[in-house]
């Protein structure tokens, strides 16, 4: 196994699998790990700029028979394979692009609203709503699928429409 650090393997390789544990940790219901896996492999490959990089019977064929994902174990020590597979046979891939791809595969197979954000993206909406967040001027709790208001910010566009405390 040839593992180059030039691409930082380990650094994606651990962001895959963090990011598998992130989904079965905090996901409502129980995510499908081996639909997790197939869809990271198959989102990973549509990425591939090597067109002739052999797919059928290698670990990148999420075809080939026998695969069956029953745990983030399984996951990924498979994905490893792949990622691995695809590192060894095409040294011009890269790798971080194709991991970001994977995870994002991952994801599509949850519900709409769950969505793999890059660390790069978060910051910048955490910089982003950093003391300058607009909105309604209220603080507020979902309390059985209802919005309630807490508090009306004070001087806050809530508070000068009359907006209070159990609206």
């Amino acid at each position: 196994i040839i593992v180059n650090p030039k691409n930082d393997d380990t650094v994606n390789l651990t962001k895959y699998v963090q990011a598998q544990r992130s989904i079965v940790q905090n996901h409502f219901g129980h995510p499908d790990l081996n639909n997790m896996y197939q869809a990271s492999i198959r989102f990973m490959v549509k990425a591939l700029k090597d067109s002739t990089l052999i797919i059928d019977a290698s670990p990148i064929d999420t075809t080939f028979a026998g695969v069956t994902i029953t745990s983030i174990r399984e996951s990924y020590e498979h994905f490893e394979s792949a990622y691995l597979y695809v590192a060894n046979n095409s040294p011009e891939e890269d790798m971080t692009r194709l991991t970001e791809f994977a995870i994002r595969g991952m994801f599509s197979t949850l519900d709409p609203h769950s969505v793999y954000i890059e660390a790069e993206e978060s910051e910048a909406d955490q910089e982003n709503f950093a003391g300058k967040f607009q909105g309604i001027g209220v603080q507020f709790q979902i309390i059985e699928d209802s919005i309630t208001v807490i508090t009306a910010i004070a001087a806050g566009p809530s508070d000068q429409l009359g907006i209070r405390s159990g609206d």
